[in-house]
């Protein structure tokens, strides 16, 4: 009887332990959001999450590569005001077209000319007008070297009596070739469309002018020493574009209208006086188309 009893209690003893090991082995709730929790049954390891219950996924997330805030994307090259280089220097050679004198009011010689040649060199400095790298204007500050040839212009002498063109002085007309030079300085504003910059300025300063003394029949120069010279004030206006290839270098091409006022042939390069002057009371306009290259740095 006795050993019957002792029988029933270690029954029941086991019945408790094996409860009690239950309770501790069953899943939380947050466990139960793993599904079949395979790590309680194979002895994997737990999966690492962060946040609460309601957030833990099936599988870790893969991780992402974050871009930091400021990156810019891989493009191809944009002239932006960070990346444009400020001065620069350049160099162009065109045509021009055509000279008149203006002289409306009969009061000064004439002059004929056809088409001749122009060419340049020039430097200048670039500030933006504005910040970021969308900025659209800037402005330039521009000194330039500027060349004109002209051959076979024709020269009229002024009629000394009545100031007018007289027959008897067309007879007495003389071709030269007309070469000047110009010193000038321009502020430019210049547009910025990426790698397309149109742009419009204005400029003065001086020119020489020098009239080579006319062929001979022969067609070489009678005398060197009858060369006329004259100066004369200078100013342009002038518009075009630049199309930049990479950040230093990029070409251009340009209309430039130069005008010249005063233009007065008295004198010689041997210091004699012209024996029929040319003067000019109006304007000697040069129309003038040009391409050229410019070095940024």
């Amino acid at each position: 009887m006795k050993a019957t009893i002792t029988c029933i209690q270690l029954a029941i003893g086991v019945i408790a332990l094996s409860g009690n090991l239950m309770a501790q082995t069953e899943p939380s709730a947050a466990m139960k959001q793993w599904g079949n929790y395979p790590y309680l049954k194979t002895g994997a390891p737990r999966p690492i999450t962060l946040g609460t219950a309601e957030n833990v996924s099936a599988t870790p997330d893969v991780a992402t590569p974050v871009q930091p805030q400021n990156a810019q994307p891989q493009v191809a090259f944009r002239t932006t005001a960070t990346t444009r280089k400020p001065a620069y220097i350049a160099a162009s050679l065109g045509v021009n077209a055509a000279q008149q004198d203006d002289n409306n009011n009969g009061a000064g010689s004439s002059l004929q000319s056809g088409a001749g040649y122009a060419s340049s060199v020039r430097g200048g400095y670039t500030w933006q007008l504005g910040n970021g790298p969308d900025n659209l204007l800037a402005l330039s500050l521009e000194g330039e070297l500027l060349y004109t040839w002209n051959p076979n212009v024709k020269f009229i002498p002024v009629y000394p009596n009545h100031g007018l063109v007289h027959e008897c002085y067309e007879a007495k007309s003389e071709k030269r070739d007309l070469h000047i030079w110009t010193l000038l300085v321009s502020p430019v504003l210049r547009f910025q469309l990426n790698k397309f910059v149109p742009y419009v300025g204005v400029g003065v300063g001086g020119a020489l002018a020098v009239a080579s003394a006319p062929l001979s029949e022969n067609g070489n120069w009678s005398d060197s020493s009858n060369w006329w010279y004259s100066m004369a004030f200078a100013f342009q206006g002038m518009a075009g574009f630049d199309y930049y290839f990479n950040e230093s270098w990029s070409i251009f091409a340009e209309y430039k209208y130069l005008g010249l006022i005063g233009l007065e042939f008295n004198n010689r390069l041997d210091g004699k006086t012209v024996d029929d002057p040319y003067k000019s009371d109006g304007i000697l306009s040069n129309h003038i188309v040009s391409v050229g290259a410019r070095f940024h740095f």
